[in-house]
């Protein structure tokens, strides 16, 4: 079985929650902020923004439904569902969007300095 996925402390992901009577008994996801995860099975413990069930913080939520199958030397476990719905929100790819906007924004000013300069050559040319 794959290791679990890892999240950053503040990555703000939707969680699958299990269906009750104010949903008919289906089953949503809800929006929550990552605040620790727990190895080796990567449960995670987090603040969860649910409107049908109100906030609530969670200590242990599981990342992902697990079973087994087989028996003796053919026994594995495997995934069943992973119980996470998107990552909206991981601080280390915002880390690295800042860079490249710095990135960018350098060869931007880089790119002005040089369109000047050729424009200052080529009056230099209309002169002559």
């Amino acid at each position: 079985m794959q290791a679990p996925l890892r999240l950053e402390v503040g990555s703000i992901v939707t969680l699958r929650m299990r269906g009750h009577s104010r949903t008919n008994g289906q089953e949503y996801f809800a929006p929550a902020v990552v605040l620790n995860q727990h190895m080796p099975h990567g449960e995670i413990e987090v603040l969860i923004w649910d409107p049908t069930a109100g906030t609530h913080y969670n200590p242990s939520y599981a990342i992902r439904d697990v079973s087994s199958r087989g028996e003796g030397t053919d026994h594995e476990l495997y995934e069943v569902q992973s119980n996470i719905g998107q990552v909206l929100f991981s601080p280390d790819e915002f880390g690295q969007m800042q860079k490249g906007i710095a990135d960018l924004q350098k060869r931007s000013l880089d790119l002005e300095q040089a369109v000047a300069e050729l424009q200052a050559q080529m009056l230099d040319l209309d002169r002559k």
